[in-house]
């Protein structure tokens, strides 16, 4: 008797369950066709009906990006790639997406949590993996293929072509705010002449395989003294004091692999990447910007000659290690020679020579040579 009321209760609370959510879905369903107007996607993917206003697409002209020119800028944690990005996402013809890898280089992400669920049924799946789609996506204005963590990154706030979206999602959060918010993107994303991102957290091989796959792609590949940046990573608690050694022999590694390869992609098509050295956009603004707009197939607008101005040469005085503006923007690419300890500047000097020797950075011959800011510790290579 007991266990046929056992059985009567499961069945009536699966049966309150399979209702609550068709009760779930409908409203869901109910919410979109009467809140969104869907649009004629022919040429397009599935998914980029549900918007509120029409994106800039119709039988006419298939829902497919405008961009001529697709860029990575290819870095490294506090290499000076806030700035760079800045400058290179000035015109308005760029579309500018900040750091799009942020959750998955702190493996928090939700799609590592779900395949974490799934491995032991389906296999390893690999980080790489999830790491092309994201960016295969964005390069070509995808959005309904990536994820929610990603597309709901506090990153977006940082770029004038996001931050519309960013805003619409802060006035409706959720799953439903994304898809209600995702005609800014798309907007932004197909009106565009240049679609760029910067990131801090992609291997120079899977940036090769994205370029296998896109002819449109190209790589600026933005370097800072290994010095600088792993003084600059220190001060930011990157990693443990107590871990220095560790963290430099990773780092230089790292940054010796990322050049082989890009000299590898250089030595087929020279034209798509170009090597920078953060030092030279600091030091000469303005004739670097110009070979870096070349780069981006657009030209140096008085508007944007005026925003690099301000931001590197007439910015305020302030003491702001993570402001964009600086009023001496040189001076400030060298003030780790003040702070670095002289004899962690030989360890990363021995670590790094194979890199140095890529780009031109020279070893220190003397703690009275380290701290004489008058005296370059680098040449500069060519764009």
């Amino acid at each position: 008797m007991k266990g046929s009321r056992r059985r009567w209760f499961r069945a009536v609370m699966l049966g309150l369950c399979i209702w609550s959510v068709y009760i779930l879905y409908k409203n869901t369903e109910n919410l979109f066709s009467s809140s969104v107007q869907k649009v004629d996607t022919q040429g397009g993917h599935p998914g980029r009906g549900f918007f509120k206003e029409p994106i800039p697409c119709d039988t006419t002209n298939p829902c497919q990006p405008k961009a001529h020119t697709k860029v990575i800028l290819l870095t490294y944690m506090r290499s000076g790639s806030t700035l760079t990005g800045d400058i290179l996402s000035a015109h308005p013809d760029v579309f500018y997406f900040f750091e799009p890898l942020h959750f998955m280089s702190k493996e928090k992400h939700t799609v590592f949590d779900y395949l974490r669920q799934r491995q032991k049924r389906v296999g390893h799946i690999h980080k790489s993996y999830i790491t092309k789609l994201t960016m295969s996506a964005l390069l070509n204005c995808d959005f309904v293929k990536m994820d929610i963590d990603t597309l709901s990154v506090f990153h977006l706030q940082f770029s004038r072509t996001t931050k519309p979206y960013y805003n619409c999602l802060t006035a409706y959060p959720g799953v439903q705010g994304v898809f209600l918010c995702l005609q800014h993107l798309y907007r932004a994303c197909y009106s565009a002449k240049v679609l760029l991102t910067k990131t801090v957290s992609l291997s120079g091989i899977i940036t090769k395989d994205l370029m296998d796959s896109d002819s449109k792609l190209r790589v600026i590949h933005l370097i800072r003294d290994p010095r600088a940046t792993i003084w600059s990573e220190g001060r930011f608690y990157v990693y443990k004091q107590t871990d220095f050694e560790k963290f430099v022999g990773t780092f230089c590694k790292r940054l010796l692999t990322d050049l082989q390869t890009t000299e590898a992609i250089k030595e087929k098509d020279p034209s798509r990447v170009h090597t920078v050295l953060f030092e030279h956009l600091a030091e000469r603004p303005l004739s670097l910007s110009r070979q870096l707009y070349n780069v981006l197939n657009l030209p140096m607008m008085p508007s944007v000659l005026k925003h690099i101005r301000n931001v590197t040469m007439e910015g305020h005085n302030q003491n702001c290690s993570m402001c964009i503006s600086k009023a001496n923007s040189a001076r400030a690419s060298q003030e780790w020679r003040l702070h670095l300890d002289y004899k962690k500047v030989q360890f990363i000097d021995e670590e790094c020579q194979e890199a140095y020797d890529y780009l031109g950075y020279k070893r220190v011959e003397s703690k009275e040579v380290y701290t004489n800011l008058s005296i370059p510790l680098h040449t500069w290579p060519i764009i």
